[in-house]
């Protein structure tokens, strides 16, 4: 007659133990998460599809959209121009950083200011500007990525005092022209 074997029911409950920690940690490999917070897209697989680590087609895109960016672009000859008028002293520069205002598509001013954060290093041959970077709270949720919009940017004050300059300058990436007006400090008595 065999022996019994006293370790026998240790060894199965150790075995068990470990296949449920094998199959928690695998069921950990089916939770995605993200390491930013934003608002999700359409997800660009279907249900039961194959997925794999590292492929190279997203799940789906996370929008990060309070704060947001604003790209928006100036023709070079724009910014040459302003270079000059602060060297030769027509202007003086902002304190900090630039403060920007938005123009809605239905014309509204968006309520939030923004900051102009930096001007790319290069000229878009193509199109002859520089994208500006700016950045804006939208706590409201109100910009989303793709929409359009007019920029005003207060980039300097005019030591020499002018009423008004407004020329159309190409502002956004759809070539919607935008204007710049320069105010100083006087009132004006209207006319």
């Amino acid at each position: 007659m065999p022996k019994p074997r006293g370790n026998l029911p240790r060894q199965r409950l150790k075995r068990a133990k470990a296949a449920q920690e094998t199959a928690r940690i695998n069921l950990a490999y089916t939770k995605v998460t993200a390491p930013i917070s934003g608002r999700i897209g359409r997800s660009a697989v279907t249900n039961g599809a194959l997925v794999t680590a590292g492929q190279p087609s997203p799940l789906s895109t996370i929008q990060r959209l309070d704060p947001v960016y604003v790209d928006v672009t100036q023709s070079s000859a724009e910014i040459l121009r302003l270079r000059k008028a602060l060297e030769s002293g027509q202007f003086s520069a902002s304190e900090g950083q630039a403060k920007v205002t938005l123009l809605l598509d239905d014309d509204s001013q968006y309520p939030q200011e923004g900051t102009l954060k930096f001007a790319e290093a290069f000229v878009d041959q193509s199109t002859g500007s520089v994208t500006l970077r700016t950045l804006f709270p939208n706590p409201k949720l109100e910009l989303l990525p793709g929409l359009f919009v007019s920029a005003v940017l207060g980039e300097g004050s005019r030591k020499r005092p002018s009423l008004c300059r407004n020329e159309p300058l190409p502002a956004i990436q759809s070539g919607t022209p935008w204007s710049w007006s320069w105010v100083t400090g006087r009132k004006l008595n209207p006319g």
